[in-house]
């Protein structure tokens, strides 16, 4: 299975670091998905609840209140 790293850094300090195999986020314009080796993007976040799959069908959920999330390949 393909992972790829995730940090979720708020104004306090980093929150969450680790490999995950996908993450769901609270895009402005909707949900979205992002896999291993997604295209390199930049967007908005809303207020909502992240969802980290890290694998063997377990899931973390994260609240946030917004900002952004900047993608790259792996990372």
């Amino acid at each position: 299975m393909k992972t790829m790293k995730l940090e979720i850094v708020t104004p306090s300090g980093l929150v969450y670091d680790s490999d995950v195999a996908q993450v769901t986020l609270p895009g402005k314009e909707g949900e979205f998905g992002v896999l291993p080796e997604h295209a390199s993007l930049v967007a908005l976040l809303d207020a909502g609840i992240i969802s980290i799959d890290i694998g063997n069908k377990k899931e973390i959920n994260v609240a946030i209140n917004g900002g952004y999330v900047k993608v790259d390949e792996n990372k």
